[in-house]
């Protein structure tokens, strides 16, 4: 795990966040009319998912999710200090996982795997921060736990169909990924 970085590789990983940023203020109004924060992800797996993919596809190295889920949360950070552990606890988690069932990113599942298991662990790990940070209202969430495990489960889901068709698509006009 210990992969060394580039200059190059850093500023794509920033650049990446900015994407993503850029693309999440568009949708923010869409995203006001959920009542519900778990419905929320669920709007922007499909964004998360392609532009963690094209990141992994791009620098295929354990740690690059670190490194954008770092920058990711140093600014999430200066909107809310709760947010700052959610995607970078979800990198981590998605970083080992890949490293200890995949031991890197070597093709094109592992890549696909981790960019769909990113957005979608981000719901459970925000419930745990929101619980033990916030308390209150959250922790009525907690007797109706599988609710959260059905969305993580479809936000993963989906961001792999999201995925594969954008493969798909891709492996139709001649780019090989």
């Amino acid at each position: 795990m210990g992969a060394k970085f580039t200059l190059q590789e850093i500023i794509l990983a920033a650049l990446t966040v900015a994407g993503v940023f850029t693309i999440s203020y568009l949708l923010l109004p869409i995203m006001a009319m959920f009542p519900v924060f778990i419905y929320k992800p669920l709007l922007l797996t499909p964004i998360f998912s392609v532009l963690v993919f094209m990141l992994i596809n791009n620098i295929p190295k354990v740690g690059i999710l670190i490194i954008f889920s770092t920058i990711l949360s140093g600014i999430l950070f200066l909107l809310s200090p709760i947010m700052f552990f959610i995607p970078l606890t979800a990198g981590i988690l998605v970083e080992l996982l890949i490293w200890i069932v995949f031991r890197g990113y070597k093709n094109i599942k592992e890549k696909i795997v981790a960019a769909s298991l990113y957005p979608a662990l981000q719901i459970p790990v925000a419930l745990i921060f929101a619980i033990l940070l916030g308390g209150g209202e959250y922790r009525k969430v907690l007797a109706n736990l599988w609710l959260v495990g059905v969305f993580t489960l479809l936000s993963f889901f989906f961001g792999a169909f999201i995925l594969l068709s954008f493969k798909r698509l891709l492996n139709k006009k001649f780019i090989k990924i």
